[in-house]
């Protein structure tokens, strides 16, 4: 599999797309933090083909590649962490699982946290292996795996329609990064979850939530045609 600057700019448009066709979708308010993730991915992967440019050389390096590689790490390290449990939490509506969702964005905002403390971003020079991005925040397996429970977890746990086939998928992707890549595990991982992403428009549309007079105008004709019947 070959990584490119081309590769990410085109995940990142079309993530743009099936994101915004997301965002759309006629849910309740309380769904829209996790119906952006795929605009947020695209963002990520965007930052990723700037970095790609100043590896290559096509762009010089700059105050605006360096900052393109600090916010793609702060995606990887902290954001992530903590929008996967905090979006499901608030689209959540069961109080008992909600209790769970709050456990899992505490251990995500520590965690968060920490990876900040100990990877200085700043500091922090990508380079090219294998032709994928190696970040140098490829730590011990065990710590992949806490990373993986925290942002795969929320999925299985949330009660919306087939959110668990995107908790799913994004451990399948974990698993293929980790076996592949494992030195370039960052970036790979995200490159794969992103277009994981993309099966957030298929679940919205599984979750859609009718208008409130829409909902009592189909009541009612429901009701009257069943009066019809008998």
């Amino acid at each position: 599999m070959c990584f490119s600057a081309e590769a990410s700019f085109i995940g990142a448009a079309a993530l743009t797309v099936i994101g915004t066709a997301t965002l759309k979708t006629q849910m309740g308010s309380q769904n829209k933090l996790w119906a952006m993730i795929p605009l947020l991915f695209a963002f990520q992967q965007f930052c990723e083909g700037i970095v790609w440019l100043d590896l290559r050389g096509t762009l010089p390096h700059s105050a605006f590649t360096v900052l393109a590689k600090d916010l793609y790490l702060f995606f990887a390290l902290a954001l992530w962490l903590i929008w996967m449990p905090l979006a499901l939490l608030v689209a959540e509506p069961d109080p008992k699982l909600k209790i769970a969702l709050r456990t899992l964005l505490f251990l995500g905002i520590t965690t968060a946290i920490l990876n900040l403390n100990i990877y200085s971003i700043l500091e922090l020079s990508p380079t090219v292996n294998k032709y994928s991005v190696n970040y140098q925040t490829e730590g011990d397996l065990y710590k992949r795996l806490f990373y993986l429970a925290i942002v795969a977890l929320p999925a299985f746990i949330s009660s919306l329609k087939y959110m668990k086939v995107f908790g799913l998928l994004i451990i399948i992707s974990c698993v293929t990064a980790e076996y592949f890549y494992a030195t370039t595990f960052t970036s790979v991982w995200c490159f794969l979850a992103s277009f994981i992403s993309a099966a957030l428009f298929l679940i919205s549309r599984a979750n859609v939530t009718l208008p409130l007079s829409q909902s009592i105008n189909t009541t009612i004709e429901n009701n009257n045609k069943n009066l019809i019947h008998k």
